[in-house]
Order: structure tokens, then sequence, then C-alpha cells
């Protein structure tokens, strides 16, 4: 039952609105007219003119769910404007004899007329259910419609006509009523004073999965909205709706999950049976995606990670290898960092992949950098050296008969980009080599020269000669790993260091310098020479070439001058002695 339409009453013969009533969700009690009383005495007081109409002694029980209160209507001879030119002189707009059946009107000698209504109904949807009955839902509501038309909707009968008419005829001067007989109604007229009318409105029931699996926790991401003939409702948190009431026309069902579009449906109601639940299964827009992610030689990597951009997804897995991504948005492009972290080195392998869910699946393996690195310890003559203690990262191993040692499952590159390594050989409890090695999927062995050698240094001043006892500091990538000095020639000599770029730092009586030693240098056994600007030295102070030039010059100066004073102390000397010096020859 519907409560809360609107039920009108047409008069068949004038076109007009006779009556009209919502549907209730209550009872109440009437007495009905005591139709024998009033045949019998037409409730006329024939003293006063006034009608009296006797009504039944016990109350009955009218209404209920769904249906309309008591309509009174006219069914007498009818005056009505039927162009709205405010009068009813016009041709048709008086029915003097309307409602008057055959029987009688034969009496009269005039033509029969029926009171007859067409039976309309309309509704604004949705509804909301309550207690089994449905009422408007005010808060989401949309375009009033008809929904039920007695003309157009019923097939062996068109309009109501009432059982009973009164009638007052102006020769009598008294009140009449005619019973209207089943039999001598006029086709397509039902003769009823109730008639339960099917209205066309429809309830919508859909059902959204993905895969032809159930949402389940997913459901409280999904938004759904049904938008159509003024309805606009929305539902969250939930795997299955249902509406109420609609009418007929297109709607639109649009479900997002975690905001982006999964599913959009039309739903067509414009020719669907009375009575009918419309039903959708709505397939989302969403996948499972699964696929092996392995290392370079096709082992699988155990507790390998996914990170998904956007995060429109369900969840991630790892068993055994297989990374499952469950409930991915098909209609996206997605980036998936893939990685893992080495357990042994510490270090993590990464590749990022830009692809759709489905080209994911398409893959089914997902190769990662994760490889085999080996190390190989060869003398200055590219012959391998076997049992050198080799560590790499956090794992040390040693070399085997062809000078070789094998590190497994070690994280390649991050992202296409090399890791490096700290990488240390020992070859007789002596370290040959100490550096940090890049590895990549292109660069996974490495060569190293498993062997001892010298610094050779040689401090010299700007003339070429040993500088004694000059402090040399020798650095390997910035850190110092020693200090020495030079001998009375110049010359250090630094033993047993492993193949390397070395800075060597000089400083002799406050002058300093500094060069480079390359692993050429020590593979070709020479000495780097550092040169400082010290010239000679004087009474144990250094000096530049600059300095003993000027000291030469100032000294010159010196000498030149004193000559000139003493020069003149013997002139003026012998001035005061009387004593001069002889004249200069004549020429």
């Amino acid at each position: 039952p519907i409560a809360g339409a609107l039920v009108q009453l047409w008069d068949k013969a004038s076109g007009k609105l006779a009556a009209y009533f919502e549907t209730v969700d209550y009872t109440w009690e009437a007495k009905p007219v005591n139709m024998t009383g009033f045949w019998a005495t037409h409730g006329l007081d024939m003293a006063t003119g006034e009608v009296k109409i006797p009504f039944q002694d016990k109350a009955r029980l009218f209404g209920g769910y769904g249906f309309t209160r008591l309509m009174n209507v006219t069914v007498g001879p009818l005056a009505f404007d039927a162009n709205n030119d405010d009068d009813v002189n016009d041709a048709g707009e008086t029915l003097p004899f309307r409602g008057i059946p055959p029987s009688v009107a034969n009496e009269m000698r005039v033509n029969p007329s029926y009171v007859t209504y067409i039976v309309r109904v309309f509704w604004t949807p949705p509804g909301v259910v309550k207690d089994g009955v449905i009422y408007p839902d005010t808060e989401h509501a949309g375009r009033t419609a008809k929904v039920y038309d007695s003309e157009e909707d019923e097939t062996t009968w068109k309009v109501l006509l009432p059982r009973h008419i009164a009638y007052w005829p102006e020769f009598v001067r008294q009140l009449w009523v005619y019973e209207i007989r089943s039999d001598e109604a006029p086709t397509g007229a039902l003769v009823k004073e109730h008639k339960d009318a099917y209205a066309a409105i429809f309830d919508v029931e859909a059902r959204f999965s993905y895969d032809g699996k159930p949402l389940g926790d997913l459901k409280k991401d999904l938004e759904v909205t049904l938008e159509g003939q003024g309805v606009s409702i929305k539902f969250t948190g939930v795997d299955k709706i249902t509406v109420t009431g609609l009418i007929r026309g297109t709607y639109t069902l649009t479900a997002k999950w975690k905001g982006v579009e999964v599913a959009k449906r039309t739903l067509d109601l414009s020719n669907v049976n009375v009575g009918t639940t419309v039903t959708a299964d709505v397939s989302l827009a969403m996948t499972d995606v699964s696929f092996r992610v392995v290392d370079l030689f096709g082992r699988a990597l155990k507790d390998a990670k996914v990170e998904v951009t956007p995060d429109t997804y369900g969840g991630i897995s790892n068993v055994g290898g297989v990374v499952t991504i469950r409930a991915i948005v098909t209609t996206q492009t997605y980036e998936f960092k893939i990685s893992w972290t080495s357990p042994v080195y510490g270090t993590t392998a990464s590749k990022t992949i830009a692809d759709t869910p489905e080209g994911l699946k398409a893959m089914k393996t997902v190769k990662l950098p994760v490889g085999t690195v080996t190390v190989s310890v060869v003398d200055t003559k590219d012959k391998p050296i076997v049992g050198a203690e080799v560590t790499f990262g956090k794992v040390t191993k040693k070399t085997d008969a062809a000078g070789k040692a094998y590190f497994e499952g070690v994280p390649l590159e991050a992202d296409g980009v090399g890791i490096s390594y700290d990488v240390a050989i020992k070859r007789e409890g002596y370290v040959v080599f100490t550096g940090s090695e890049t590895v990549s999927s292109a660069r996974t062995t490495i060569t190293e020269i498993g062997e001892l050698f010298t610094i050779r240094v040689r401090v010299v001043g700007a003339a070429g000669q040993g500088l004694p006892f000059a402090k040399v500091v020798v650095k390997r990538a910035g850190a110092e790993i020693g200090t020495f000095t030079t001998d009375e020639g110049g010359f250090l000599e630094v033993s047993k260091v492993p193949l390397s770029d070395y800075t060597v730092e000089a400083e002799w009586k406050g002058f300093r310098g500094s060069a480079t030693v390359s692993k050429d240098d020590l593979k070709a056994g020479r000495a780097v020479e550092i040169s400082l600007p010290p010239y000679t030295e004087i009474a144990g102070i250094p000096l530049t070439f600059g300095a003993l030039l000027a000291l030469i010059i100032g000294f010159i100066i010196l000498v030149i001058v004193i000559v000139i004073l003493l020069s003149e102390y013997i002139r003026w000397r012998g001035r005061r002695l009387g004593i001069y010096p002889p004249p200069p020859p004549k020429k």
C-alpha cells in the first residue's frame, strides 16, 4: 500500500476535476446512509421541506493503508465553464439530466446520462518503506508524475460509475435515488464505489561486485548515486541498494570507489510492467592482479614489496613470491614500485613500472635487479690469486682456484641506478685493497689487483735539491692513513699499501705542497715529486730564489754605500789636516 499518493476523480462528461484526496495510513469510523429508509422516505420532511438523511445505527470501519478519505462528488445536473469565458451559456456547458439511467430516462423521455469518473493517481518519487507501507521520501523528492490513469491503464473498464444516483426532478419536487444496475452500465464503466489502483511505481535493487566476487570489506569505500526524474540519492558503505517508489523514466546509476568512478549504468523504467522490481547486477571496473617477483635467475623473492600510486586498490599480499594486488581500479594508469631488501646486505633493489592493471597482469613475472656479483682477484700480470679473503658489503668469502669469489642475492640497482658496496681484500694478513665499487645489472663482475705496493715520494726545493726531514701526510679517499718523514735526501717510501689513488701532503719549515700518487704510479714504481719554493738555506734559514736574489742585490748595494761613505770620510779628514789630494794632471 502507498500512503501520500494524490488521487483525483475527473468528471468524464465535463472534463473537470471532481474531487481529490491523498491516500492515508489510518482508519476511521462512519455511519453510512440507510438506503432502505432513504428510499422509503426520500429523507424529505414535507412540512419543512428539509432533507433528513437516515443513517445506519452501527458505525462502520473505513480506510486503512493506501486508502483515500471519502471524496464527495456532485451527481446531479451540472453546469460548467468549458471554454473559460466565465459563463455557462455555451453549448454543452449544461447537463440538466446528468446521472439519469436509461430505465428512468425512458419514462422521463429524456436522454440518459451517466455520472462517470476517470481515476488518476499522482506520486512524487522516491518512496521509503515503513511497516510495510510506502511513504514519500521528502528528503530526496523528485518530480511529481502521473502513475495511474484508469482511461489509459485499465482494459476491462475505463471509468468509475457510482452505484446510486440522487436526483431532484423539478417537476415532481422531491428527491429521487436511482440504483445503477451493472447490466445497464455503459461499456467500459465500472459500477463501484471502491477500486484498488495499481500505480506504476517501481523498486530498483542493485548489487555491486567485481570479477564476479563480492566486495566484502571493500564496500566501506563505495559510494553509489542514483539520479533521474529529479531524484538524487547517495549511498555509502554498502554493496547492495534498494530504491522504492520510482516513477517511469530513465535513471543513471553511478558507482565510485575511493573517489574514482568504477561503474555507470542507465536504468530505463519507461516500459517496465507494473509490479516489477527492477534488478541490476553491476560489475565494477576493478580486478585482482597477480604476478611473480623473481631475481635475474628466475628465483622467487618471497619478501618483495609493492607500492602502488595512486592508492585506489584494496590491498597487497605476497605469498611465496606471488604478489597479489586486490581490487585495483582498471581504468587508471599506475606506478608500481616493486622492491626487495636483502636481509644479508641490507640494500634494496627496486624497479618502477608505469602501466595499467591489465598490462601488469599480462606480464605475469617481474624481474628485479638482484643477482650474483663476482669479485676476481689478480696480480699485476692478471694472474688469479687463490685464497684471497674478499669482503663484499657484509659478506666475506675466499677466492677459488680461478681467483674468484661469488656473492649471491645481491641487490644491483635501485630504480635503474647502480648500488655501491664497500670492498676489502686481504692477502697473507695484509689488506691489499679497500674501496667502494658500484654494481648494476650490466656490471656484476669486479676485478681487483690483490698485491701490496710502495708509495715513493721525494720532496725537493726550487733548485731540485732534496729537502731533508720534511713531514709527509699520506691520505686515501680523504682519510689520513699515516704521517712520515723524508730522509736526508728528501726521499720517502711507504711500503705495503693496497692499490689505490693517494694524496701526499708535504711540509718543510713552513712551506707546503701536495701531489697525487695514482694507481699507475704504484704499478710502475714511480716516485712522485713534491716541489716546494725554498731554493737554498743560509744559516738554517730557507730562502726562495726570489729571496736569495733580493739578498744578493741588497748586499751589493750595501757594499757600494760603504765604499762611498768611506771615500767621503777620507776626503773630509784630509781637509781637516790640510792634506789635499794632488790635482789631476793637465792634458
